[in-house]
């Protein structure tokens, strides 16, 4: 899958989210992040990459506290880097990731808010669980 799909298929989801509660103002997509504005003002940087070598290096830069979302495909390199680098994404307060895959015949997202998951998830219990909830949509 291109990353422009994944671009699309992504744009196409916040904007069908947004039908009803009609909240967004404008979304700038520029070459590395869709930038969505709320009408009340608040802000989320969406940050695309659909096989990323390090999650971590994708939020330098960022502050702690910005509401981010991690956008990338359902693979289980993603996952691994995801349990890899667990200790230093928790660290982000609002940030959100999702997993896709457009082409799933079930499910064709999963989300995880890792700072929020940390607080009740056993280190023991990090891997399984993640793979589990990653099961849910049809890997690439």
């Amino acid at each position: 899958m291109a990353a422009d799909s994944l671009r699309q298929w992504y744009i196409y989801y916040v904007k069908n989210r947004d039908l009803m509660l009609k909240k967004i103002a404008s979304i700038k997509d520029d070459a590395n992040n869709i930038i969505i504005t709320n009408k009340d003002g608040t802000e989320e940087t969406s940050i695309l990459d659909e096989s990323p070598s390090s999650f971590s290096k994708l939020l330098e830069g960022f502050k702690k506290d910005a509401r981010l979302k991690i956008v990338t495909l359902n693979k289980k390199d993603a996952i691994r880097l995801l349990i890899e680098e667990w200790a230093k994404l928790i660290e982000y307060a609002s940030l959100t990731m999702m997993f896709v895959n457009p082409h799933s015949h079930g499910e064709h997202k999963w989300i995880i808010k890792p700072h929020i998951h940390a607080k009740f998830t056993d280190k023991s219990t990090l891997k399984p669980g993640i793979m589990s909830i990653a099961g849910t949509v049809e890997f690439l």
